[in-house]
């Protein structure tokens, strides 16, 4: 949970400041990493949504499900 929470920060970071700076231009390969980083914070943040599931519920499948559902996404997308 610590990883992912850390993840999620420096995720954050990168996205304010690639958003901050994506604003002078249009650049294709600037918004297409926007996207890569905030898919990687969902990614934390379904760590973390995870963890607390198992921890709070005990319910072991919180983490192959939430696993599956953003690799669904990734594949989508």
């Amino acid at each position: 949970a610590v990883v992912a929470f850390i993840g999620l920060l420096v995720n954050l970071a990168v996205a304010g400041l690639l958003h901050q700076h994506g604003e002078e231009g249009a650049d294709l390969n600037r918004k297409a990493a926007l996207l890569h980083v905030l898919g990687d914070a969902l990614g934390s943040v379904a760590a973390l949504a995870a963890g607390v599931i198992v921890a709070v519920t005990g319910w072991l499948w919180a983490d192959p499900a939430l696993s599956l559902a953003i690799g669904v996404l990734i594949l989508v997308s």
